[in-house]
């Protein structure tokens, strides 16, 4: 068999691999609580013509997944399941991208390398099995960065570039963070632009991209703005706060610490090794920078500049860290790894043989990220929808359903009576759900009130929310009140009988 027929049977099978490991996600573990903003938007989509949830709030985060679901439940059918069906596709989607770029930066092997890391990545896997869009954003992100740097630095092509943008806009109606990337994906082109073509003057060079490429750029803008003045979320108050506060900016070490934060879920296991040859491969790229640097070398530094540029950002601008932030850099990041570790495969080749040198790398990738890949497909440690569907088995007629995630009752209830969250620190007034309307109770007043009524009430919370976000007095209020009815993994089950 030749190396081509290899090459192709190895990425079908990695492909297959992927597939398979978010089948299992999709079907076995339960949606977290976002899904089912998710889904609320998606049905409403269905019904409405736009993302209207039951509170009239017009859900514009994640805009373009909602459509894409939306499509999804018009052909098939309304189903929580369903939902997580586009999640799924794009997420494979993005390890072909991933493939085709790094065949065409650098190498097959190279892309073989970087798509096995997205197809066994544990984060990835996550989100590319959920009803939320954080795998539309990693795919459409990264699309936009491959057609930008192939159309600025691999080759001068107008139609590529003018591609990246539509796609660039694109992932900003996917996520807003986008728009924050956008700066970062902007600095490492420049500097992959300006080190590529020395010969070309800086003004011609600049009177040659400028046109096309600003007005699709313009359109989007005018596009996002329209989104915010059609009644959207854009971007929150809080964060506008954070890009304008000096202060933020004062100290480079606190800066530094939450930039690691930032970086912290690609270099914790299972994504220690990959995360080791990204370190080494900074280090020995920067030197061949400064002696002679070749065309990998460009591309190579570009990413490096996005990636660390994005975890400076969001180190400055946030104080709240999670992997799905920064899931839209993981391409990137498996792009920087793969490089490095189809190089040493290649050394490898060179001694043995080239399938060696092939198989041996890839054997490392499956063997370090395969058991955690396992594990995230099938373990389920949510659970929500059993609470609920325990709570539909033996509600009686007049019961009050007290929910922490009413998005969530809504779509396996029918409904729910109250939500409750965290205590607050200021008076006790009536206030409601953003995405549902029902009333939102946030004091152990309030609740502790509604306990002395005749009905039975019903208490659901996740394990999480329980852990970190009720009050000590609201649980103790919970705990000397009610009993424990149902509890599976992730999720708690309360009853209080009059």
């Amino acid at each position: 068999m030749s190396e081509r027929k290899i090459n192709l049977l190895i990425l079908g099978l990695i492909l297959l691999l992927g597939f398979a490991l978010r089948v299992q996600h999709l079907l076995h573990v339960s949606p977290i609580t976002d899904e089912y903003i998710t889904m609320l938007a998606t049905r409403a989509t269905l019904r409405w013509g736009y993302p209207r949830l039951p509170s009239g709030l017009c859900y514009d985060h994640g805009l373009l997944f909602t459509y894409s679901s939306a499509l999804f439940a018009g052909v098939f059918g309304f189903d929580p399941m369903v939902t997580r069906v586009p999640g799924m596709a794009f997420g494979l989607l993005t390890i072909a991208t991933v493939y085709r770029a790094g065949r065409d930066w650098f190498s097959t092997r190279a892309g073989l390398m970087a798509a096995t890391i997205v197809s066994l990545s544990p984060q990835a896997i996550t989100w590319g099995a959920r009803a939320r869009m954080y795998s539309l954003w990693m795919w459409l992100f990264f699309l936009a960065l491959f057609w930008l740097a192939t159309g600025l630095i691999v080759r001068d092509t107008k139609l590529l570039r003018c591609l990246g943008v539509v796609a660039l806009v694109s992932s900003s109606l996917a996520h807003i963070l986008s728009v924050a990337f956008a700066f970062p994906l902007a600095a490492g082109l420049s500097v992959g632009w300006l080190i590529c073509d020395r010969k070309k003057s800086l003004s011609v060079r600049l009177r040659d991209i400028a046109w096309p490429e600003a007005g699709v750029a313009l359109f989007g803008v005018f596009l996002l703005i329209s989104f915010r003045a059609l009644g959207g979320r854009g971007i929150s108050e809080s964060t506008m706060r954070a890009m304008i506060d000096k202060a933020r900016f004062a100290d480079p070490l606190i800066i530094a610490v939450r930039a690691a934060a930032v970086a912290s879920p690609f270099f914790r296991p299972p994504l220690v090794i990959p995360g080791l040859f990204v370190t080494v491969g900074i280090f020995f790229m920067t030197l061949r920078m400064i002696r002679n640097p070749e065309s990998s070398d460009i591309l190579l530094m570009c990413l490096v500049v996005i990636l660390c540029g994005t975890f400076i950002g969001l180190g400055a601008l946030s104080s709240y860290y999670a992997d799905r932030y920064v899931v839209a850099l993981f391409p990137v990041f498996a792009l920087l790894a793969g490089y490095e570790i189809a190089f040493v495969g290649h050394l490898l080749g060179q001694r043995t043989s080239w399938l060696v040198g092939l198989a041996a790398p890839l054997l490392l990738l499956v063997g370090s990220l395969g058991p955690a890949a396992c594990v995230t497909a099938t373990q389920d440690s949510i659970n929500i929808d059993q609470a609920y569907a325990f709570v539909r088995r033996n509600r009686a007629p007049g019961d009050i359903v007290v929910t922490t995630s009413p998005a969530a009752a809504t779509i396996c209830l029918g409904g729910s009576d109250i939500y409750i969250s965290a205590d607050s620190d200021g008076p006790c007034t009536e206030r409601r759900d953003r995405w549902t309307g029902i009333p939102h109770y946030t004091c152990s007043e309030d609740f502790a009130t509604l306990l002395d009524t005749e009905a039975r009430v019903w208490f659901v919370v996740d394990d999480w929310f329980w852990d970190h976000s009720l009050s000590n007095e609201l649980m103790d209020l919970i705990q000397i009140h009610m009993d424990l009815a149902f509890h599976p993994d992730g999720a708690r089950v309360y009853l209080h009988h009059e």
